[in-house]
């Protein structure tokens, strides 16, 4: 079972846990733990307070220690299925094989379908990311002297770029630094293009 489950080999003894656990319950009761778990995911702080989680099990009237577990078993499901964008046939398959009741499986393959875009989107906007270029500007300086030579007549390139933060970088590049870049940054794009051909990488 559990070389064919979209864990892998190795599931999560949490999640194992669940087929005892989800008996003992009603709909309504794992209904209110998976709407609890979707909700997190979408929360900015993506965490529960101890308080906020007594309060949804005494709403769902069920045992605190059978709520934390079926509330940890769901989290483990639809995190690592969002995580890896596990597909719909395959993330019912595996609730199968873990012998789920399909009134469940049903409840978390529907929560599932329909938070996973949102859930993703959300994951995209959170992420750390670095200052995007949003402006270039550029000019030629000539260096005529410095206090070395009388006439060094020296070019170099000033460059100031714009990032989406809204700080502005000024820094100034000898012709030389300058072609040295361009051609790094040309290597950097003709491997990238290589990557993107190999059969692994692409995504049907």
């Amino acid at each position: 079972m559990e070389e064919t489950t979209f864990f892998g080999r190795t599931i999560p003894s949490e999640v194992k846990q669940l087929s005892g656990i989800i008996t003992q319950l009603e709909q309504n009761q794992y209904r209110k733990a998976i709407q609890c778990v979707i909700e997190v995911f979408k929360s900015s702080q993506n965490s529960i307070s101890d308080q906020q989680f007594l309060t949804l099990a005494k709403t769902a009237k069920c045992p605190q220690r059978a709520f934390a577990a079926l509330y940890t078993a769901i989290y483990f499901i639809l995190r690592f299925a969002i995580r890896n964008k596990v597909k719909i046939e395959d993330f019912e398959a595996t609730l199968t094989l873990l012998e789920l009741p399909p009134p469940f499986i049903a409840d978390l393959k529907k929560a599932y379908q329909a938070s996973r875009p949102t859930i993703e989107s959300l994951a995209i906007e959170r992420r750390a990311r670095q200052p995007q270029l949003t402006q270039l500007k550029w000019r030629i300086d000539v260096i005529i002297s410095t206090n070395l030579l009388n006439r060094a007549m020296k070019p170099l390139i000033m460059l100031q770029i714009y990032l989406d933060d809204g700080s502005i970088k000024t820094f100034e590049i000898s012709i030389d630094k300058f072609h040295e870049l361009r051609f790094n940054i040309s290597r950097i794009l003709r491997d990238l293009d290589d990557l993107e051909k190999l059969p692994i990488l692409k995504i049907e």
